[in-house]
């Protein structure tokens, strides 16, 4: 074999473990970015639900607010 050959084989094999290299980080970013995604759902969500309960906890308040309101004023009208 020259050396010729050799260099050329041996760039062949460099260039395909680069390849593979950046095979393997892209295959590694696209799982870190899969895992952001999820953690982010479920951040997302978790503060959705948060604001869902106080969202239904408020209507509570405000209906309870309203009924007293009407009760007061029925107390204070006068009766016929």
């Amino acid at each position: 074999m020259s050396t010729s050959t050799l260099v050329r084989q041996e760039t062949s094999l460099e260039c395909l473990q680069s390849l593979n290299d950046a095979s393997a980080n892209h295959q590694h970013q696209a799982r870190i970015m899969q895992l952001t995604k999820c953690l982010y759902q479920v951040d997302h969500q978790e503060k959705y639900l948060s604001l869902q309960a106080e969202v239904e906890s408020l209507i509570q308040r405000l209906k309870s607010i309203k009924a007293q309101k009407l009760t007061d004023e029925r107390q204070e009208s006068p009766k016929s």
